[in-house]
């Protein structure tokens, strides 16, 4: 087992350091590595990988200077734990991180700085490529808010393997590396794909040699992986096509959500919902039947697609004109909304407004930022409680009040379990609990 320094390092900011983290890892000394012959962790000086990789880097300075001009803009982050949650093997990110995992430079590099020359090459041109840039235009964080991330993953596998064969095949016909290089290293190459880029690999092949790779590296594959593959790209040429409209991107997502959820199973929440899910039901109750209503609320769920946390000023102003119309709209009608719902018009108004100022507040102190879970929570709650009231009468809002104080009570509870949990003086409160406790027996004997 590595030892528990090295796990905290890989998880602290000791990686947030502006030019590389090469001094916070050699001042450790020694690095457990995990050798893969061995079958067990043996010690090897920091400063005997950090050589090899800077010899690496080296070569590439001094025999391609111009490439290496890619490279230089990257920190060098070296990873001195194995499996890591950042990468296993060498990774560039986008903030210009060059990730290198010691155990990887000890296990398939064997400590030779060609081999790292080589696969350091390969990283610099994801960054020459600016493969990154390239998928993101591709495939938009946006179009994966709401729980989608597991599917992001899956597509960004797909194409990283599509931009592998892109940056190997124009390595050897540079003549940067030989076809071997990439065999010795286990490494994906195909001379038919030299000339080709990884969007045009993908748009051919790209189903077949995720297939391959999965199956190749021990994964078990069956329909379900592309299926989730083809619900995405089939989205996003509606959603990524500057002319479609709002409706059809609309219809684009709740195709995609509906798809996914068939086919990866709807993760249950419990008790737990969020705004859309609030508006969503709202736009199918009977006031969604009332004026424009349904329409405004469609426009907030896809305003709200993306996180308020993540919006531009721009988004979160659209997002706040369309909660203004839509109160608006539920007090034009405030009369037809208090027949549906047994209420007066007064209290339509009221609840409106309410509901108004609270998904205002959530909005913008989210876009802020600097909040706690718990704030954010308390926050978004708030909202969905006074949207909940729009179409609540006095009895409902009685039995409403009920369940809430519950709600409360729990969270308030957990939260005061995980501070004592949590608490920094927590064992010397313990330890002056059980002092008080012997004290009080004493005093009472």
């Amino acid at each position: 087992m590595y030892n528990v320094i090295y796990k905290r390092l890989n998880e602290s900011s000791s990686y947030d350091i502006a030019e590389g983290n090469e001094d916070a890892i050699e001042r450790l000394g020694e690095i457990d590595i995990f050798d893969l012959k061995k079958k067990g962790y043996i010690k090897v000086k920091a400063s005997d990988i950090i050589k090899v990789c800077a010899d690496g880097i080296y070569k590439m300075m001094r025999d391609y200077p111009y490439l290496y001009q890619f490279m230089a803009k990257c920190k060098p982050m070296y990873i001195p734990v194995w499996p890591s949650e950042i990468t296993d093997t060498m990774c560039v990110d986008d903030r210009n991180n060059l990730w290198m995992n010691c155990n990887f430079v000890y296990n398939e590099c064997k400590m030779d700085s060609n081999r790292v020359f080589g696969i350091l090459f390969h990283e610099m041109f994801h960054v020459f490529f600016e493969h990154l840039l390239r998928f993101n235009e591709m495939y938009p964080k946006e179009m994966f808010a709401g729980g989608l991330e597991g599917a992001r993953r899956k597509a960004n596998m797909k194409a990283n393997i599509c931009m592998d064969y892109e940056v190997n095949a124009s390595m050897v016909e540079d003549g940067i590396v030989d076809a071997g290089f990439f065999k010795r290293m286990n490494c994906l190459y195909k001379k038919e794909y030299t000339g080709m880029t990884w969007e045009e690999i993908m748009k051919k092949v790209g189903d077949k040699e995720y297939k391959d790779w999965l199956a190749n590296n021990g994964y078990s594959l069956d329909d379900l992986e592309m299926k989730v593959l083809e619900a995405i790209e089939k989205a996003s040429k509606v959603l990524l096509d500057p002319d479609a409209g709002d409706e059809e991107k609309r219809y684009a997502r709740k195709e995609l959500q509906k798809t996914l959820d068939d086919l990866l199973g709807k993760e249950s929440k419990g008790d737990k919902k969020s705004i859309q899910d609030e508006l969503e039901e709202l736009a199918e109750s009977k006031l969604g039947d009332i004026g424009d209503l349904k329409m405004d609320m469609e426009d907030i769920i896809d305003d709200l697609y993306k996180n308020p946390a993540g919006m531009s000023d721009e988004e979160l102003d659209k997002t706040l004109r369309d909660i203004d119309k839509m109160m608006d709209d539920i007090e034009e009608n405030a009369e037809e909304v208090s027949n549906q719902f047994n209420k007066s018009s007064d209290d339509v108004h009221d609840d409106a407004e309410k509901a108004r100022e609270s998904l205002k507040k959530a909005m913008e102190k989210i876009k802020e930022g600097g909040l706690t879970k718990e704030e954010k929570e308390d926050l978004i709650d708030k909202a969905k409680d006074d949207l909940e009231d729009i179409i609540s009468d006095e009895i409902e809002k009685d039995k409403l009040k009920k369940k809430r104080e519950e709600r409360d009570a729990k969270k308030a509870a957990e939260r005061k379990e995980r501070f004592k949990k949590n608490h920094p003086f927590r064992r010397m409160i313990v330890v002056l609990n059980n002092f008080i406790e012997l004290q009080t027996i004493d005093l009472v004997s």
